[in-house]
């Protein structure tokens, strides 16, 4: 079972992510934190990429849902810190693009 830190190039983790960002638009936005373990929400360093940033550049994440998505939507990335790894943010937006 794969946690929320699934590379964004691997199939399962571009689904979990496309999924999500599309249920989060039609429940009017919201956000999806990646990088911590589904079932202990403790920093999932093992799957951690090498590069956190670039793994989940908001370039990279538009163009995923954008395949996949009717209407573009806003998507935007944020990253912080807990407890030492780099995690990200995703948050998703109602605004049509």
């Amino acid at each position: 079972m794969p946690t929320a830190f699934a590379l964004a190039d691997e199939l399962n983790g571009i689904s979990k992510i496309v999924r999500a960002a599309l249920a989060l638009r039609n429940r009017n936005g919201g956000y999806i934190v990646i990088g911590f373990d589904d079932k202990t929400s403790q920093p999932d360093i093992g799957n951690k990429p090498s590069n956190v940033r670039s793994a989940f550049h908001t370039d990279k994440i538009h163009g995923l849902i954008s395949r996949y998505a009717s209407e573009l939507f806003e998507v935007r990335v944020a990253f912080g810190q807990r407890d030492g790894p780099v995690s990200a943010r995703l948050f998703a937006a109602v605004q049509k693009v």
